[in-house]
């Protein structure tokens, strides 16, 4: 069984991006300007450029794809945190056009033609990534002195 912490509503953050920024660089600097230790992180819009990615288990590596041409978020969800090595923005992406849907771990760089972005903080024991070395990924992990809410 997993860990789980409890956390409570912190913060909340609406955005709005355009203008080719980068997604992730947009969102992480959010939580460094406003010193936001964990947060869910939701967002709609338009991009102009992608990068996402597949995890390859055998390989422990992400295969990523990078194309241009604009498309449509059909759904961007993520958990953001600042703790350890520094800010981290672990989403997943489902973007559409006319023909494809596309989806998959968001990577930089993926641009934005125009977006918006809800940051909801979540105050509690900061959470951090940590490498797995049985799954070979950053995982989220929890600091060992935090309560153990695993009953939830």
């Amino acid at each position: 069984m997993g860990a789980w912490r409890h956390y409570r509503p912190g913060r909340r953050f609406l955005g709005r991006l355009n203008g080719d920024e980068d997604l992730i660089q947009a969102v992480t600097a959010v939580g460094i300007r406003e010193q936001i230790l964990t947060a869910t992180v939701t967002v709609t819009g338009r991009i102009s450029r992608l990068t996402v990615g597949t995890f390859d288990p055998r390989q422990q590596v992400y295969v990523t794809r990078t194309e241009k041409r604009p498309m449509e978020i059909v759904a961007c969800h993520g958990v953001l945190t600042t703790g350890g090595a520094g800010p981290f923005l672990h989403a997943h992406i489902m973007l559409a056009d006319e023909e494809t849907i596309i989806g998959g771990r968001l990577f930089a760089p993926t641009l934005v033609a125009e977006a918006e972005c809800v940051v909801a903080e979540l105050t509690g024991p900061p959470a951090y990534r940590s490498y797995d070395t049985r799954t070979g990924q950053l995982a989220l992990a929890f600091h060992p002195t935090a309560p153990d809410d695993s009953g939830l």
